[in-house]
């Protein structure tokens, strides 16, 4: 089949056409034979013209077994026009913050209210972070266990056979010294009293490192990972509608100067006309994405009061730990000194 390829004189093109997607080509092709056709039925009094011919004649020499350019084309279901508008934004917004950069332009302020809204909640940010990273550096002080990924799961310890802790470790020695001097002897009996209690002592720093991760590190990790993140989010889209606020603004502002210097044009008033209509679309969004980033940051109180539970559930934990350590251990001093009776 002899392929009919379009006059290039309708439709110039800077590149081979083979170098363009099959898709791509076959829909230039077929641009091309309308315009073409256009032509031709201009200049025969409305006879049929090249438009006319099917699309199969546009194939591809390459032996394309598509009936249709819109077979089997899915890069031609995007949509255009939407990704012109977003660049379009992308490249307003970009504009806009430059001149507030560098050319000191006007820019919408917020209300004072919600400025001390963003700042508690930059406060809540900085400090939570360093409140969980000391939490984690103080119940577990390797770094190396802190970086794994597992970290919670290896502090819970709930696998048989878990890591061993410091007091354990200690323990595990004097319990082998104890047992190569012998119990029947005065200091190989005092290391395995000793031990004993350092074991007791392990198990609960154990407890201990268990309740503070299930009721502290972890409520305010996922608070920093959950709510933390989404006001982030929703405050950069906010800064992008406030930026686009602000261009719509100052487009208005140049349509009504154009106008003041150039009256007698006739597209100046559609220009002002579609400015103000830009504006009271940026006006909206920026308005409704501020009422939503309120709401988050209001949020903030109710996160500081769970986070007051967090420190309460850490100090009982803590408190019972100290106790129960202060108590093994009086209860070894006593048996220590009827030893030494």
């Amino acid at each position: 089949m002899t392929t009919r390829r379009p006059n290039s004189r309708a439709f110039p093109l800077a590149v081979d056409l083979y170098t363009l997607p099959r898709w791509l080509r076959r829909a230039t092709w077929a641009a091309a034979a309308s315009q073409e056709g256009q032509t031709a039925r201009s200049s025969r009094g409305g006879r049929r013209g090249t438009s006319d011919v099917r699309l199969r004649d546009f194939e591809s020499p390459r032996g394309s077994r598509e009936n249709s350019i819109f077979d089997s084309t899915p890069a031609m279901d995007f949509n255009f026009k939407k990704l012109a508008n977003d660049a379009t934004g992308f490249f307003n917004r970009a504009k806009q913050y430059t001149e507030e950069t560098f050319l000191k332009a006007e820019k919408t302020e917020l209300d004072a209210n919600f400025e001390n809204l963003l700042q508690r909640a930059d406060k809540t940010e900085e400090h939570t972070k360093r409140l969980l990273a000391t939490l984690e550096s103080y119940l577990q002080p390797n770094p190396t266990v802190r970086m794994e990924e597992v970290f919670y799961e290896k502090l819970e310890l709930k696998k048989e056979g878990g890591r061993t802790s410091n007091l354990e470790h200690l323990g595990q020695a004097m319990t082998d010294a104890g047992n190569e001097f012998g119990s029947g002897t005065p200091y190989g009996n005092a290391l395995l009293k000793v031990a004993n209690a350092q074991f007791k002592l392990g198990t609960c720093e154990r407890e201990f490192i268990n309740a503070s991760a299930a009721n502290t590190l972890l409520p305010i990790r996922r608070f920093l990972e959950g709510d933390m993140k989404t006001i982030q989010k929703e405050r950069k889209t906010l800064h992008s509608k406030r930026l686009d606020l602000d261009a719509a603004k100052n487009r208005l502002k140049k349509a009504k100067t154009l106008e003041t210097q150039a009256s007698s044009q006739p597209n100046i008033g559609l220009t002002i006309e579609q400015a103000e209509a830009d504006l009271r679309v940026a006006q909206t969004e920026f308005d409704k994405q501020v009422e939503i980033t309120k709401l988050l940051l209001e949020g903030i109180q109710t996160a500081h009061n769970n986070q007051m539970k967090c420190l309460r559930d850490f100090v009982e934990a803590q408190m019972s730990f100290f106790a129960s350590a202060h108590q093994h251990l009086a209860d070894l001093q006593r048996e220590l000194s009827g030893d030494s009776l």
